[in-house]
């Protein structure tokens, strides 16, 4: 049986890469957003509220970001990421 779905705002969210660094020209950003945003136009109708991306990502934060997206609520780590992610950007980091 299909799982129900919640009346909850959800945000999508892609890692991709890797790619040299030097590789990436000027503005280098720019295809991969608006593809993005243009895709979620059309699967949803609507324009986004919100849309973020950059080339700032390394491997150690790239492994850090997969591994926190894998937690489970229920996780201990995950209440332990939660509060250090509080601490470390204060009233940017709402959730």
């Amino acid at each position: 049986m299909a799982k129900s779905k919640e009346n909850k705002n959800r945000y999508w969210f892609c890692l991709i890469g890797a790619v040299e660094e030097k590789k990436i020209k000027n503005g280098g950003d720019f295809p991969l957003r608006h593809a993005a945003k243009v895709a979620y136009q059309k699967l949803t109708g609507k324009d986004d509220d919100v849309c973020t991306s950059g080339w700032g990502v390394d491997e150690e934060r790239a492994e850090l970001l997969k591994t926190i997206l894998t937690l489970d609520k229920s996780d201990p780590l995950y209440s332990l990421v939660k509060e250090m992610a509080k601490q470390r950007f204060g009233d940017e980091f709402k959730q």
